[in-house]
This record gives C-alpha cells, sequence and structure tokens, in this order.
C-alpha cells in the first residue's frame, strides 16, 4: 500500500510553457482558441515540479525508465499545471475533481498527460480504501486487510479510456504498462476486435483491472455479456475519451451513450474529453456526460488552426497518369537525400491499391539513393492482413529496425492517433475518404516538435477535391518539374562531393533451433538470434541508377506485375471513387475514364478494363440500388452492394452475368467473399480502414495474450 503525498497541496510555482484558456464550458461551439497572452513565453516545464504529488513509482517512470523524460510537452504542462484538482482526495467520498475538455492535436503527449492524474487517482483511492478499512475494523490482521484489498482491487476499475481505433487503443494501453512499470500487480486490460471473446474473458478472471482501454463497440460488448466486467465499470473513477471528434464521426455516439448508462453518475467521476476541435457535437456529448463546471484547456493557439500549419504540405496534379510513379519515387528519393536516415509513410484508399503499390515500389527500391540490400525497408500494412502480422510490422516500423531508410505503405489503419517516431514525409496518393482524414494523416509526420513535411499526389481529374474539402489547409502546388529540377540538384551536389552519408547497419541473425521440440516447449520458445553492425555508405554516383528508372519500369517491373491484381485496384478503386464526383467536381464518366487511362497509362495494361453494359447503367444510377447490377453505396455495402445478384458488374468479356469475374463469376459487384465492405454502420465491416468487430480482446500483465493493433475482418478489402 503505496505512501502517497498530501493531494490537498497546490502547485503554486508550476508556470506551464503556455496556458491556454481554461474557464468553465457554457457548452457552445467554440469555434476559435484563445489567445495566448502577449507576455507569455515559451518556457520548459520540468516534470520534477510534480513529484510532490505524485507516487514515487509512477515519478519514477517517469523520469527514469522507462520513458526518462525531463521536461513535459506543453499539452502535458497546461493539463499538470492543475494536477491537484484533478486528483481524487482518499480522505473524503465526496470530494468531487474538474471535468477537462482538451483540444488538442495529436502527437503533443497528451496520453501521458492523461494517464498521469487518472492512475495516480486510483493510487489514492486503493490507499483511501485500505485506510478506511483499518479505521472501521481496529481490530482486523494484516491477513483481513490483504484479504479486503485484493477483492476491492478485483472488482473495481479506476479507469476506462475509450478509444476510436484498436491502433490507438494498443497504443495507449502500452503507454500505462509503461507508466506503472514500478507499481505492482497494477492491471491494465485492452478490449479490441481480432481475438477470441471466450479466451479474452477467461483472462479477465486472472488478476486486477485497474485501467481498462477499449473501442467502443468492444466494450459495449462485453458488458453486456458479462457480469464481472459490467459490475467493474458500475465502479469506474475516471472515464477518458480520446479523438471524440473521431468517436463521433465513426458513429459510436449510441455505443457511448450505452456505456456511460453503466458508468457512476457524472458527479461521482471524473470525466476528460480530448478532441481535436469542439464542435457542436462535442459540445453535446460533454453536456450529457461531464459536469456542468467542467473546464477547457485549449491547447491550439490562435493562429495555428488543427491543419499542422507547421508542417511543410505539397500537392502535386500529375499531368497524366504515366507521371504517377516516377513522380513519388522522386519523392522518396527526395526525402532519402534529405532524411539518409528517415521513415516515409505512404497512404493508399484501398487495400488492393496498398498491396499492389507495396509490390511495385519493392522493385523500384533499388534505384534509390540507398540501394544498398536492406537499407531501403519496404513495409505493407492493410486490413488484409493478420493481426499479429500488421503489430510485427508496426513494431518494426516504429523501432526502425536495423537501420537505414523505412517506407511503410498503407491504408488508413495508420492515419489516426497511431505514433511513429521519426517520420519524415508522409505520401498520400488519391483523395482521402475526408478533410479530417488528410489532416490526421499529415499529422504522422511533424510530431512532437520534429521535422516533417506532406505530399498529396493526383490525377488530373482529383484537382477539384483540393478547392472543395481540403480548403484553407496550407497546401502549396509542386509541378513535376519542379520536384525533379530539386532531387536533380541534390544528386549532383552529393555526386560532386565524392562522399555518400555513412549510416550504423544493425544485422540480424536467426540462430536454429536444436533438437526437435514438440507442444508447449516449442511454440513458447523464442529463436535465438545475434546481431552485428556495420557502416554503411551511400553508394556514388547516384545519378546512373536514378536516370535508369524508367526504361527498367517500362521493361521489367510493370511488365512483370500481375494484370489481374492490376485489375482487382482497378475495381477498388471505382468503388471508392464513384461516390465523390460531387467532392471532385466532376462527372462520373470523367472518373471511369480517368480511371481507365490510369489503368494502361500509369500501370502498363495493354489495353482497358472491360465493364459490361449492366455495370455501366448501374453507374448511371449511383449504385444505389445495391441489387442485381451491385457497386458503390454511399450508405452501406461495398463495392458490390449489399444484396448481391445477378445483373452487372466488373466482369470479363466471356460473361455478362456480372461480378468481377476473371472466371465468369455469378457474383455480383466487386466483392469476393459476398461481403459488404465500405459501409461504417455495418458490424463486419469498417469505414476508412477502422474496424467494428463485436469481439473482444484483452491486454496487461495478466492477460497472457490477446489485444494488438491489428484488424481481423475490415472493410477495406474492396
Amino acid at each position: 500500500f503505496i505512501g502517497l503525498s498530501d493531494p490537498t497541496r497546490y502547485l503554486t510555482n508550476l508556470n506551464p510553457s503556455r496556458t491556454f484558456s481554461s474557464t468553465p464550458f457554457s457548452f457552445q461551439d467554440v469555434t476559435e482558441p484563445a489567445e495566448p497572452s502577449s507576455d507569455q513565453v515559451e518556457e520548459k516545464t520540468p516534470f520534477s515540479l510534480i513529484e510532490k504529488h505524485i507516487s514515487p513509482q509512477l515519478y519514477k517512470a517517469i523520469v527514469q525508465k522507462p520513458f526518462g523524460y525531463h521536461d513535459m510537452s506543453p499539452v502535458q504542462s497546461a493539463l499538470l499545471s492543475d494536477l491537484p484538482t484533478l486528483l481524487h482526495n482518499p480522505s473524503d467520498l465526496n470530494s468531487t475533481t474538474k471535468d477537462l475538455l482538451v483540444k488538442a492535436k495529436t502527437g503533443t503527449g497528451k496520453t501521458l498527460a492523461f494517464l498521469i492524474p487518472a492512475i495516480e487517482s486510483r493510487l489514492r483511492d486503493l490507499k483511501g480504501e485500505a485506510e478506511r478499512f483499518t479505521t472501521q475494523n481496529p481490530n482486523s490482521s494484516q491477513h483481513d486487510l490483504f484479504r479486503h484489498m485484493r477483492t476491492y482491487e478485483n472488482d473495481t476499475t479506476g479507469i476506462v479510456i475509450l478509444s476510436p481505433t484498436r491502433e490507438l487503443a494498443t497504443q495507449i494501453a502500452t503507454e500505462a504498462i509503461k507508466l506503472t512499470s514500478h507499481i505492482k500487480d497494477f492491471g491494465v486490460r485492452l478490449f479490441v476486435g481480432g481475438a477470441s471473446k471466450s479466451l479474452q474473458l477467461r483472462d479477465w478472471q486472472n488478476g486486477r483491472r485497474d485501467l481498462i482501454v477499449a473501442t467502443p463497440g468492444r466494450i459495449y460488448d462485453v458488458i453486456n455479456s458479462n457480469r464481472s466486467i459490467l459490475n467493474n465499470v458500475g465502479t469506474t473513477k475516471t472515464l477518458i475519451m480520446d479523438e471524440a471528434d473521431t468517436l463521433l464521426e465513426m458513429g459510436f455516439k449510441d455505443e457511448i451513450d450505452q456505456i456511460v448508462q453503466h458508468l457512476p453518475p457524472k458527479d461521482l467521476r471524473s470525466t476528460y474529453l480530448f478532441s481535436a476541435t469542439i464542435s457542436q457535437e462535442i459540445s453535446r456529448i460533454a453536456k450529457t456526460t461531464m459536469k456542468s463546471d467542467l473546464k477547457i484547456v485549449d491547447c491550439v493557439p490562435k493562429g495555428e488552426s488543427n491543419v499542422h500549419a507547421h508542417i511543410p504540405q505539397f500537392y502535386t496534379v500529375l499531368p497524366s497518369p504515366e507521371h504517377q510513379l516516377r513522380h513519388i519515387f522522386n519523392i522518396l528519393a527526395h526525402d532519402q537525400l534529405l532524411n539518409p536516415t528517415g521513415k516515409s509513410i505512404i497512404f493508399l484508399p484501398t487495400t488492393k491499391m496498398t498491396q499492389l503499390f507495396s509490390q511495385i515500389l519493392m522493385s523500384m527500391r533499388r534505384h534509390l539513393p540507398w540501394n544498398v540490400t536492406g537499407l531501403t525497408k519496404i513495409y505493407e500494412m492493410h486490413g488484409g492482413r493478420s493481426q499479429s502480422e500488421r503489430e510485427h510490422t508496426a513494431q518494426d516500423f516504429r523501432s526502425g529496425k536495423g537501420g537505414g531508410y523505412q517506407v511503410l505503405v498503407t491504408s488508413d489503419v495508420s492515419a489516426r492517433g497511431v505514433d511513429y517516431p521519426g517520420v519524415t514525409r508522409v505520401i498520400q496518393i488519391g483523395v482521402p475518404t475526408s478533410r479530417d482524414i488528410y489532416i490526421h494523416r499529415v499529422g504522422r509526420t511533424g510530431r512532437a516538435g520534429k521535422a516533417g513535411r506532406g505530399d498529396l499526389v493526383l490525377l488530373p481529374w482529383e484537382i477539384g477535391y483540393v478547392s472543395t474539402a481540403l480548403h484553407n489547409i496550407p497546401l502549396q502546388p509542386l509541378p513535376v518539374r519542379t520536384l525533379n529540377e530539386e532531387v536533380s540538384d541534390l544528386v549532383k551536389k552529393l555526386d560532386e562531393s565524392g562522399e555518400g552519408p555513412t549510416i550504423d547497419q544493425t544485422l540480424f541473425q536467426r540462430t536454429p533451433q536444436r533438437g526437435n521440440q514438440r507442444g508447449y516447449n516449442a511454440r513458447n520458445s523464442k529463436p535465438q538470434s545475434s546481431s552485428t553492425t556495420r557502416k554503411v555508405q551511400m553508394e556514388l554516383p547516384i545519378k546512373p541508377r536514378i536516370d535508369s528508372l524508367d526504361q527498367n519500369l517500362s521493361e521489367n517491373i510493370m511488365p512483370s506485375m500481375s494484370e489481374e491484381s492490376i485489375k482487382d485496384s482497378f475495381g477498388s478503386l471505382l468503388g471508392y471513387y464513384v461516390g465523390k464526383s460531387s467532392d471532385l467536381r466532376t462527372s462520373k464518366d470523367t472518373i471511369l475514364n480517368g480511371l481507365k487511362q490510369w489503368a494502361t497509362m500509369s500501370m502498363k495494361l495493354p489495353e482497358e478494363p472491360y465493364l459490361s453494359h449492366a455495370f455501366l447503367a448501374r453507374l448511371e444510377t449511383g449504385f444505389r440500388s445495391g441489387g442485381g447490377g451491385g457497386g458503390y453505396q454511399s450508405q452501406g455495402g461495398g463495392y458490390g452492394g449489399r444484396s448481391g445478384g445477378g445483373g452487372g458488374g466488373y466482369g470479363n468479356r466471356v460473361s455478362e452475368s456480372g461480378g468481377y469475374g476473371h472466371r465468369s463469376s455469378e457474383n455480383d459487384g466487386y466483392s469476393r467473399n459476398r461481403t459488404a465492405t465500405y459501409d461504417r454502420r455495418d458490424r463486419g465491416s469498417s469505414y476508412g480502414g477502422n474496424t467494428r468487430e463485436r469481439s473482444s480482446g484483452s491486454f496487461g500483465r495478466f492477460s497472457g495474450g490477446g489485444g494488438g493493433s491489428s484488424s481481423g475482418s475490415s472493410g477495406e478489402n474492396y
């Protein structure tokens, strides 16, 4: 039972680097952040100023291992400056704490900012319960106290954190485990899809349940199917909703309302709500879930909108589709020359496109400045990959395993919330699903005060999206020729210098297992590995291999690509774009013809993909019926509609029966597994790569597995 400091002590000497507006909430739409006073000075706030107000074990994790931080970020400083009002008083059962509505961008350290007071409050609650038991039972033994506290620890949950995506939820759970690494037996549980529900419910019975991190659909499901979890959630002292704007955008309002009904009344708990914007929808949910005297902490100063204005952002409208691959290559080469150990994330709109471009980039990489084996690593991530594959990919990309330059080719499963340190370039190919998705994608770079850059690459018919959906975003035009000249200048300068950059490359070698192990030991034994580090220098001259790319693309790389994969990607793009004609300010015919040109000019198909007459008829009506001809539905289903049927579709020339059928398929639309995909309300599908399965997982020191950051049945598979 950890000795804690006096919770009534105030931080009179804490001077946050930026104290944004901190005023009572009037439940009105806040459109402008507060303007900092002119005499404010950017000063670093050390964590040592809160040392006396949190447990020694918590403080040790922050300033020593595993975090090793000395100074707070501005968001942390703004929140923790008011730390005493956020902490429960263990000696007063009726004490109340302030609720917080925090306007903050991603990548600002907000996770630690809300975990510190939440976990400290849980520790104080446990200490207070031990003191109450001793006071009420003066003749009890230490064994009695131990038994009582074990029951209390297992039957109560201090913190529930709701997150919109499994990736962000996993990241929060990981941070919570690191923060409590010096606190004995503190239990962190993660409930997300992609794991056996029965296994996670069984694991729930083992160990403490101090903190739950969950996506709304998962926790709503287990609350309604497990009495123990329902009872624990009913004891929650702190509710945290992270990325609340995204939670609402993804349609989780109903689940949130139901979850809140099972929590203690808002006057008996603390509620923190974090959002990039404070809209009317956020105001309404704040009014129903938070105390009326809550505080707004605005961490987006006036004049700095939530469009990552500090990140240089460029868009390129390609003269024709045949420039696409070369321009993407030039963006990567440009970043490699400026940041030899950097990281790029390439976002694509569909799973099929992600798979295709991963293959193409794997073949192109030997022409890049880092052409040494293993020094340009290509990672692929999308909803079609298994949970364990996505976990390993995210970890390898995050850690920069082996050194060199890293490229993550991904769908929107990596767009929101997930932190990949050191990302120097974000490349978006094609238009995003929304303005918010664009912003969240760009937010993967330029984090924690580091430099970064964003590039948006558009086909000629996509230009309308910039003026309709991306207005007021500081995008600068970047012609193809301008980037070509910039890359040429950098290459010439480096080649003339006669000395390329040198980095340390770590080589890993796996040692085979001895013997023939079987059963449990074989499943749980880890292969031995060793590593060596060597100095590697960029091979000069660079110009010849960059200049030879175009010839290799036309003669070797593109002819080696599967025509079926290209046609699959064409079909997925058609399903994705056909509902965006108004945002693009163009017609469906223009979109269709533009995608045909992309298939032949960029992907080098010998002829345009064939579309049946029935499919074209569906295209004219916007695919709204979703029946015989299938196709895109803006409010449900996917590229193939909900109901299936026999008519129309993207088929081959052998059959007019419809469907994307290389083998005269009877299926309707594009969906090979006959399921709808692009539907934000469908429980078996996803929206923008963020799935809403009804299965659950757990994560923590006692879970014995489960959880993770990957999608199971993803709606990206169109």
